[in-house]
């Protein structure tokens, strides 16, 4: 709770103005960011503050403040807590998230850390409480940058921290914010729909329905009427609170779970932005998900080891001795036959693995280092080829630390025997020379490999979860087809040499004079207007009706007319060589292949290593 402390006053130090004020809160904020021990009082929260507001790069700010050596998160709190009223709220905690949330640190290279700080600012003792008291009750006071700004924090707090998201606080604030219209209605609303603060009033006739038995025919085998939440560990009305790594309730579970209809008989989310994220990510993990079950299932011998041990763990970075990485456990493992690691793809980095014996089932873990270079060492080990795995939830970390324990005197036997041991086993079924009564005591798992595309759905969802909105939401959500045009091509627009210079009015387009003019049917006159006076645009057709034709000219259009720098994403490699090929014959040069299984070799040398290899000659 908050400790009632006099009212917000300037101290003597505030008029301090100039390069010299500047420095001396610098080296204030430094002092106190650097030095744990140093007091802290209402004093120093105006040179603190002012220190913050003295970086000019504010990603520098938040490297400080997330750094662990340093004491940025207790000065954080030190200076929330002085907060004693509504007003301190403009004096203290505006300016700090005015130094937080600003579109430098949105950057994704930032994300991470500006997630930290915000969940720092978010766990001050007492802070949700007293604005979700004191200060909303006294809301019409407040100016418009403190109102906008907490609601920005909120947002941000909601799509990072699932207490926040679960918050009767936090949904109080958006109740009243919403109640008042005192701020932006788009960021307001986006903050109820993450809270998911409005439901969908069919899922509670859905659920009406089912408590009478009078439920409609669901079309579809996999799903249920009964919205999410409660079915096992991992089954969450929120789509954001859902582990990505299935949990070891979720893998044991039989029944029926929860997926969107495209009927929508099934929907239990007002917000159709907020539909459309759930949709595509429990749809698209549901697609990762439902594979490995199938392979827990029903494993390939090839993808299941015999008596693995977790030996040892490490937050030693595997590929840098100076560095530091996430804790880790080392796992050994008895290999099926003599492996060439460098060619052989089982245990890919990322890959998930399920761990189970007599006692335990579907413990599911990742693959977080996979070394095959080091003689004597990890995948090459004489003992068995050793991994490293993460566990991605508190339970399975705790009982992996309990098998160390557990292991280590028979695993420090194990290997002071290894080379004996292999000798007398030709490399196979290692445990198995131990003695009987500390083959006994060796805790020892199956390990079947469930899943080494993982890593491709990863960063997807990830990308789904954070989401706060959609972009283009009115041509993808609301369907809406009557907007603007794109504001980055002007009016008028030339196109290229080989369609004779013809010049085109966007807003008053004529496809007679189009296929007059040019080579250009009708119908790919229709495609070329669409896409360059939409948003959104999608051009299909039979192959052989000109998409790649049409798709190299709307990018030729855009280059010549504008500064624009264009991506181009396709569904295959081969796809893709196809249509930067294409540009390359009609003379474009400034292209930047991603990617390093091209097949062309008029594209090697603008793939991104060859160009940064020829940036640092």
């Amino acid at each position: 709770m908050y400790t009632r402390r006099s009212g917000w006053g300037r101290s003597g130090r505030e008029g301090r103005g100039g390069r010299g004020g500047h420095q001396h809160s610098r080296r204030m904020f430094n002092k106190l960011v650097k030095d744990g021990n140093a007091s802290f009082d209402l004093r120093d929260v105006q040179p603190f503050l002012e220190g913050m507001s003295s970086f000019d790069s504010k990603p520098e700010l938040l490297t400080i403040l997330s750094d662990n050596r340093n004491h940025g998160a207790l000065r954080l709190h030190d200076c929330l807590s002085m907060i004693s009223g509504p007003r301190c709220v403009e004096n203290i905690l505006t300016p700090i998230l005015s130094n937080i949330l600003v579109k430098e640190t949105a950057r994704p290279l930032h994300k991470a850390r500006r997630n930290m700080v915000i969940n720092v600012i978010y766990s001050t003792p007492g802070l949700m409480e007293f604005l979700a008291s004191e200060w909303t009750d006294d809301l019409e006071r407040s100016t418009g940058d403190t109102i906008r700004l907490v609601c920005e924090f909120l947002v941000e707090s909601s799509l990072s921290i699932v207490d926040a998201r679960s918050s009767n606080e936090v949904k109080t604030i958006a109740e009243r914010l919403r109640t008042t219209k005192l701020c932006d209605d788009d960021l307001v609303h986006r903050l109820c729909a993450i809270v998911q603060l409005d439901k969908e009033v069919g899922a509670t006739q859905a659920l009406a329905a089912i408590e009478k038995d009078q439920a409609p025919t669901v079309a579809c085998w996999g799903s249920d009427l009964r919205p999410p939440g409660g079915r096992h560990d991992n089954d969450h009305s929120n789509f954001r609170d859902i582990s990505l790594v299935p949990t070891q309730d979720e893998l044991s579970y039989r029944g029926r779970s929860w997926l969107p209809l495209a009927s929508g008989e099934n929907a239990f989310i007002s917000d159709p932005e907020q539909r459309l994220l759930d949709k595509n990510f429990r749809l698209l993990r549901e697609d990762a998900v439902g594979a490995m079950r199938e392979n827990i299932l029903a494993p390939r011998p090839s993808k299941v080891w015999k008596n693995a041990r977790i030996i040892g763990a490490s937050c030693q970075h595997a590929f840098n001795p100076k560095g530091t990485a996430p804790l880790y456990f080392l796992m050994q493992l008895d290999p099926h036959k003599s492996i060439d690691w460098k060619k052989q793809r089982s245990l890919p980095n990322d890959g998930l693995i399920v761990l189970s014996n007599e006692r335990t089932s579907h413990v599911m873990a990742s693959i977080f280092v996979r070394k095959c270079d080091d003689p004597g060492e990890w995948l090459q080990h004489p003992g068995g080829p050793i991994i490293g795995v993460k566990f991605h939830h508190a339970a399975e970390v705790q009982k992996a630390i309990r098998d160390v324990a557990e292991n280590k005197s028979i695993n420090e036997i194990f290997q002071k025997n290894v080379e004996k041991l292999a000798k007398a086993t030709d490399g196979k079924e290692k445990i198995g020379a131990l003695p009987n009564d500390l083959k006994a005591n060796f805790k020892t798992y199956d390990v079947t490999e469930v899943s080494d595309s993982f890593f491709a759905y990863k960063p997807v969802l990830e990308s789904l979860r954070s989401m706060a909105s959609v972009p283009l939401s009115d041509e993808l959500v609301h369907l809406r087809d009557n907007g603007p045009r794109p504001d980055y091509l002007p009016r008028n627009v030339r196109l290229p040499a080989s369609f004779n210079r013809v010049e085109c009015d966007l807003e008053n387009w004529s496809h007679t004079s189009m296929v007059e003019q040019t080579t250009l049917n009708e119908s790919q006159s229709r495609a070329l207007q669409l896409a360059l006076t939409s948003k959104v645009a999608l051009i299909q057709g039979p192959p052989g009706t000109g998409k790649t034709f049409v798709g190299s000219l709307i990018a030729q259009v855009i280059r010549q007319n504008t500064d624009e720098s264009i991506l181009v994403i396709c569904y295959t490699n081969h796809a893709l060589d196809q249509f930067l090929e294409y540009m390359l014959r009609l003379g474009e040069e400034k292209l930047v292949r991603i990617g390093g299984r091209t097949r062309s070799e008029n594209l090697k040398k603008y793939e991104l290593k060859s160009l940064s290899r020829k940036e640092k000659t």
